[in-house]
């Protein structure tokens, strides 16, 4: 190996030794990022698109792998809220649907510890800067107008 290239595993060590524990019990110290990704925008809007504001079990939605194992991020945010005594049951609130529906920007980056939100960092974003663009079935009926020419072959 080159002497300018590091080696992998020193590096990996390294990223280890520099994580905070508890010298007490162990527990790590330290705090985590969580950027509001295009696919927990899109994680949202399909939950609200199924069901509203109303409690829905993500078994329900047809959620990708990464949409499931990361939809809970959405409540550091606001966006949405676990509910009921039942595991997986989620709803939309209504910060969450008013972001849906571009009427409010949420902060870019929430920072948890050990599970519970610290604070947020970033500037806000707006759905559409979120998703790329990324509209409902309705928002392209409405804007779609029928051709005056042509034929259906």
């Amino acid at each position: 190996m080159s002497e300018t290239q590091p080696n992998l595993f020193d590096l990996a060590e390294g990223r280890r030794q520099a994580k905070k524990t508890c010298s007490h019990c162990g527990a790590s110290m330290n705090e985590h990022r969580h950027s509001l990704s295009k696919s927990l925008v899109r994680a949202l809007f399909k939950v609200w698109s199924k069901a509203g504001r109303e409690p829905i079990n993500l078994k329900h939605v047809g959620l990708t792998r990464n949409e499931w194992d990361n939809f809970q991020k959405l409540r550091y945010f606001g966006l949405v809220k676990q509910t009921g005594n039942k595991t997986g049951v989620w709803q939309v609130t209504q910060y969450g649907e008013e972001f849906l529906f571009g009427e409010t920007r949420v902060p870019k980056t929430a920072v948890t510890y050990r599970g519970d939100f610290v604070k947020f960092e970033g500037s806000g974003i707006l759905f559409s800067e979120a998703t790329g663009y990324y509209y409902s079935r309705e928002h392209y009926a409405q804007t779609s107008s029928p051709r005056d020419e042509g034929h259906c072959e």
